[in-house]
């Protein structure tokens, strides 16, 4: 569908031209590896690095249907939230205005059920990112993200190949300070004695 997007000039296109030099090949063909290696799919990786035209390419017609995003979010999923690949969602259309939306529902269960598994949403992508090729180095990311979160998991056996999930030591403190403001202590209603928890 990004073809049909109108060619960006002046602001826009300096814009959209830094975003595009965000994007790493190589970390590209790594996403694309550990995609290959976690969902068990047989496609063919553009591994020549140099020309970046064939890598984006190759990169944005793997993943743009969601499909194998899915099968790999599904497959560390809990039982009850596993998806339902009989669904409609996933059944091919010959109609290419219902496989365009079909297309775009996985991308949307996919980052839902990222979020589900504990990524921050901020990690994430969003689905024109992908679906329009706009901010391919925002999916490189997400997909590392899935791979840390993947990889912090205790049952994990595999190699690493991502960085370790960052975990905040001071989340305990602000969950804390977090649960006193809901309760609307203020600080008078402390000095008087007002319960903290």
């Amino acid at each position: 569908m990004s073809h049909f997007r109108a060619v960006p000039f002046g602001l826009g296109r300096d814009t959209q031209n830094k975003i595009d030099g965000q994007f790493s090949p190589s970390d590209a063909v790594r996403c694309l590896e550990w995609i290959k290696q976690e969902s068990g799919e047989n496609f063919e990786i553009e591994e020549n690095t140099e020309e970046k035209l064939k890598v984006i390419d190759n990169f944005y017609e793997i993943l743009k249907d969601g499909m194998i995003l899915c099968k790999i979010v599904n497959k560390y999923l809990d039982d009850d939230k596993k998806l339902n690949f009989n669904s409609i969602t996933f059944k091919k259309s010959s109609n290419l205005n219902f496989e365009a939306n079909r297309e775009r529902e996985r991308l949307d269960l996919f980052l839902k059920k990222c979020v589900e598994l504990g990524i921050n949403r901020g990690a994430l992508f969003q689905i024109d990112n992908l679906y329009e090729c706009t901010h391919l180095g925002a999916v490189c990311a997400g997909i590392q993200a899935l791979g840390s979160e993947i990889e912090a998991r205790p049952n994990f056996s595999g190699t690493r190949q991502w960085p370790k999930k960052f975990v905040d030591p001071n989340a305990e403190k602000r969950k804390q300070k977090e649960r006193v403001e809901s309760q609307g202590c203020t600080y008078k209603g402390l000095l008087y004695g007002a319960p903290t928890e």
